[in-house]
């Protein structure tokens, strides 16, 4: 990612995801196949979808990926930890009195993935990222409720809005360090657009399996290692440790199978899901 390569607009005749366009009176959620990936999940949840906002103060659009329960047909939430951009975004938002737009992409290259879940400095950038790892810049288009710029390319866009102050129960899910985490309020995204390819497939991930961990992981090394690379001499090898320790939990197991987090998240171990065929990870346990 040493060398971004800059987004580019196309019309929205050559763009795929503006196939289909659903507007608010006719927009159900549950079209979509977003799955229960866990038995004691909190219900449907998004987990490989990048959020697309716009910082109000400076401009600069951003790409996270964070998870998102499907509360309606027409409303869902998303969970920020405290370091997140998107949280950020929509506190400056709320400072402001006024909705935060934002727009999920699904189901992209795996490299844009990983771009959306780099960890840059700043606000923004996630889009040349995403172009240095895929080695062209990715094609933007833009949105039918706003005017973000969304991956002209993507299978499904989500478009809406998070109102200030409007919050809903959320969790538990079962998160990256093998366990549930977390049940707080979180804002409401209130969804006002849909668009999709016309054979659309949707994308999903499991939480905590292998490329779950490698898509997170991969990007933030890279980051990380780069940084040092233009760093002083001296502080080359501070930063290779950083590297070499950057993908490893910040959670540590307790007694009770539970897991004590910096973010001070509740957890409990997460059974797999007996409904769920493509959920091969065994349950952890205390002891292991």
């Amino acid at each position: 990612m040493n060398k971004p390569i800059a987004p580019v607009t196309v019309s929205r005749e050559k763009a795929p995801v503006k196939d289909v366009v659903i507007r608010e009176a006719d927009i159900d959620l549950s079209t979509i196949p977003i799955p229960v990936h866990n038995a004691l999940d909190g219900g449907p949840y998004l987990t490989a979808a990048a959020t697309v906002m716009r910082d109000p103060e400076t401009g600069a659009q951003n790409v996270g990926i964070y998870r998102h329960h499907v509360f309606t047909t027409k409303e869902m939430g998303v969970w920020f930890f405290g370091s997140h951009h998107g949280g950020h975004i929509v506190d400056a938002y709320e400072r402001r009195g006024e909705r935060a737009p934002f727009a999920i992409a699904i189901g992209h290259h795996p490299a844009f993935l990983m771009g959306a879940a780099a960890r840059l400095p700043g606000i923004g950038g996630e889009y040349e990222a995403a172009g240095a790892l895929l080695g062209e810049p990715v094609e933007l288009v833009e949105a039918e409720t706003s005017d973000l710029m969304v991956p002209a390319q993507a299978e499904f866009i989500i478009e809406g809005y998070i109102t200030p102050g409007q919050l809903h129960h959320e969790g538990p899910f079962g998160e990256w360090p093998g366990h549930y985490l977390n049940e707080e309020e979180v804002p409401i995204m209130t969804v006002t657009a849909i668009t999709h390819r016309r054979d659309a497939i949707f994308q999903d991930i499991i939480g905590a399996g292998r490329e779950h961990l490698l898509m997170g992981g991969m990007p933030r090394a890279s980051t990380c290692c780069s940084a040092g690379c233009r760093a002083p001499a001296a502080s080359i090898a501070a930063s290779r440790k950083s590297c070499r320790t950057s993908s490893r939990s910040t959670c540590r197991r307790t007694a009770g199978c539970t897991v004590t987090c910096r973010s001070s998240a509740v957890a409990t171990s997460m059974p797999s899901a007996p409904h769920s065929p493509r959920s091969t990870r065994s349950p952890r346990t205390c002891g292991r």
